[in-house]
């Protein structure tokens, strides 16, 4: 028996209508994000600055991934938070998605940063073998 898995893109006027809906799905990965938090990302969102894809399995939604295009040597999509539940049963769909939209736009890299688990449920996507480093300035 087949499963309908489907990604959707939220448009800008839809985000607070889904916001506590998705919120649940990226707050983990908010926890440890260094650069980011809920207010940042839904103010990319509303500001049609970033893009929402939603992961449905079955009609139910299951997690959500932020993406944002930027502009350095290379066009590149950046995943800024992604979050859900049965990830493995959404991960081809997004997957497919992401890698379409980036073509649509141009981009020839689709990048993300976060917790080294992801290599095991992603392994796919090929480790960069850099180490991200950081300095907290104080005031």
């Amino acid at each position: 028996m087949s499963m309908d898995r489907t990604i959707t893109v939220s448009r800008p006027d839809m985000v607070e209508a889904l916001w506590n809906q998705v919120l649940p799905y990226l707050k983990p990965a908010l926890a440890e994000d260094l650069f980011a938090d809920e207010g940042f990302l839904k103010q990319l969102l509303l500001d049609d600055d970033a893009l929402m894809f939603l992961a449905h399995v079955a009609g139910v939604l299951k997690g959500a991934a932020i993406v944002q295009i930027e502009l350095t040597r290379k066009k590149i999509v950046n995943i800024l938070c992604l979050g859900g539940e049965d990830f493995f049963q959404w991960k081809q769909p997004l997957n497919d998605a992401l890698t379409e939209y980036a073509r649509k736009m141009g981009c020839n890299i689709i990048t993300a940063m976060g917790r080294r688990g992801w290599e095991k449920l992603w392994p796919e996507v090929v480790p960069s073998g850099k180490a991200m480093f950081y300095k907290e300035i104080s005031a």
